[in-house]
């Protein structure tokens, strides 16, 4: 009789854990999202002050990316070794020191070793994110759930980027960053970063799977190579190769995006203020009130078409931004503001179709999959900042967005021809 009601109490036990742990997810993603904020309105503003350069802010950001991509590709390793929540504290550690070296660094090793750290942590952190996440939602609404959690992300995003702006002017900034706005936002950043650490190191419970879960698990002994794993299944290398030529197509025609707005020689000369406010807010504006429709759509819809709807938004941005180009300077900023809903409505499908896709395709492997997927396609996306740099200082503003305009019409063409989403989601067994 004691096992009759010892098991729904281990069950109930772990559906607890696993509220809890979004609960943790959540809160994280408000604090997160802050520190993006400031980042996304700053930190490119900040490398082009100092360097002067729209192909040096693009390689020193793609040197970044290149850290990223290998710290994706062996956190998805160790984690399944030292656990995931290890992997996260060490990612968050990593993450804290990038901002320190940016705050002290004003030289271009520390503006790169800055970088390296910043992208070398989110890097480490991120596969164990997307794995805990998985690990604690079911099948059924994992969509909504990952909306939820960019739902809360694109909410601290909104406050950090209206911070930015609203303190534009206040000037105990200059005396605390060290004579940089950027400083400023650095220093906080590092602070939030810490809180972020410590409430996953005492709240969040990586061991929250199931006893069935553990035993699945249990049988994968002599496990492929994951990259093996690609190359044997057809229809996992074939999404491979789309978000390869998603990335490398995009880091041309947005890497550096905010560099163009700011640049006066090659774009529009904004402010920071003006950036923060016409771009970073209206996007995370856009994200926080369509992110749980979207991820609602996608649960209803598929991945895949998801994928065509946000390339099709995604054309329509590059489109508008080349309009703007060519119009009265008086149009600036209603015309970005179009832009941004058009590139929100491109983000807000791509991102829950993104992680229910790979986190469906062997779940027993999540971490290694969604960690090899990011190292293959940041490769590309590191190449692209370079060429990025280059055609935006060859081309001007409107160079990579032509670019992007030819490339994004060729994903949604191999979308419909070689995306089979029926195939990819029955990639279940333990290999």
């Amino acid at each position: 009789m004691s096992r009759i009601f010892k098991e729904p109490d281990i069950e109930n036990y772990y559906i607890r854990v696993k509220k809890r742990n979004l609960v943790v997810l959540y809160v994280i993603n408000v604090l997160h999202g802050v520190v993006i904020g400031f980042f996304n309105s700053v930190y490119q503003s900040h490398l082009y002050n100092l360097t002067l350069d729209e192909f040096k802010v693009g390689i020193i950001q793609s040197t970044g990316f290149l850290m990223m991509l290998v710290a994706m590709l062996f956190s998805g390793l160790f984690a399944e070794k030292i656990g995931k929540k290890n992997m996260i504290l060490i990612g968050t550690g990593i993450f804290m020191s990038g901002f320190a070296v940016l705050y002290l660094g004003r030289t271009p090793f520390f503006l790169i070793l800055g970088s390296m750290l910043i992208y070398g942590g989110f890097g480490c952190l991120d596969p164990s994110w997307v794995t805990v996440i998985s690990h604690n939602t079911n099948e059924k609404n994992r969509g909504l759930v990952y909306a939820l959690i960019y739902f809360f992300f694109f909410g601290g995003s909104i406050a950090g980027s209206l911070v930015v702006n609203l303190l534009e002017d206040f000037s105990i900034i200059a005396i605390i960053g060290l004579e940089t706005t950027a400083g400023f936002y650095f220093l906080i950043s590092i602070a939030l970063m810490f809180l972020e650490g410590l409430i996953q190191g005492m709240f969040l419970n990586d061991k929250s799977i199931s006893e069935n879960q553990k035993n699945l698990f249990g049988m994968i002994k002599n496990k492929k190579k994951i990259w093996l794993v690609y190359i044997h299944d057809k229809a996992l290398l074939l999404l491979l190769v789309f978000f390869i030529l998603d990335a490398f197509i995009w880091g041309i025609s947005i890497q550096l995006y905010y560099t163009a707005l700011r640049s006066s020689a090659n774009g529009f000369g904004i402010s920071e203020a003006e950036l923060a406010l016409y771009v970073v807010f209206i996007v995370n504006l856009g994200n926080l009130l369509l992110q749980i429709p979207a991820g609602w759509l996608v649960d209803k819809i598929g991945s895949k078409i998801s994928f065509i709807l946000s390339e099709i938004f995604g054309l329509g941005f590059l489109i508008v931004n080349i309009v703007t180009w060519f119009l009265p300077r008086t149009m600036l900023f209603p015309m970005l503001i179009v832009a941004q809903a058009f590139w929100t409505l491109m983000a807000v499908p791509f991102i829950p179709a993104q992680n229910k896709i790979i986190t469906r395709i062997y779940p027993e492997r999540t971490a290694e999959i969604y960690g090899f997927m990011n190292f293959t396609r940041n490769i590309f996306w590191f190449g692209a900042g370079y060429l990025a740099g280059w055609i935006l200082r060859t081309y001007g503003f409107t160079g990579p967005l032509f670019v992007g305009v030819i490339g994004v019409v060729l994903e949604i063409i191999y979308l419909f021809l070689f995306i089979d989403e029926k195939k990819l989601v029955q990639l279940t067994s333990v290999t």
